[in-house]
């Protein structure tokens, strides 16, 4: 399984805008460089935040690749059809979005859930 980076970074960069435009915490320390409006407008810089964060701890395990030249990430061709084998996707994303509305709970909430689910293409009980 591959995609563009460019999108998903579109849409990293989309989450923090829109809790920024909404007033609220973008995360749990003020001082996030989320907070800041330039730095959401910086692409190079949030590019390397994206594949820091945590695609360059799964590259350096193998799990996950970045080509910079064609700007695709990828998973392990062996590991994805491992998983595919052993995992229900739709429920593993569930559960990761929420995770994520629990760590936001305490800051602010998430206002647009169900829109955010439909982006995320999240589907279920969440």
């Amino acid at each position: 399984m591959e995609f563009q980076s460019d999108r998903l970074l579109a849409t990293y960069i989309l989450f923090y805008q829109e809790r920024l435009e909404e007033g609220l915490a973008v995360d749990r320390k003020a001082s996030s460089p989320y907070a800041d409006q330039k730095t959401l407008n910086d692409s190079a810089k949030m590019k390397r935040s994206l594949l820091a964060n945590p695609f360059e701890k799964f590259e350096r395990k193998r799990f996950m690749y970045h080509c910079k030249d064609l700007n695709r990430i990828s998973f392990s061709p062996v590991l994805w059809n491992q998983l595919m084998e052993k995992i229900d996707v739709e429920k593993v994303k569930a559960f990761f979005f929420k995770e994520l509305l629990a760590y936001y709970e305490d800051y602010d909430g998430v206002p647009n859930q169900g829109d955010l689910a439909e982006r995320f293409d999240v589907v279920g009980e969440y």
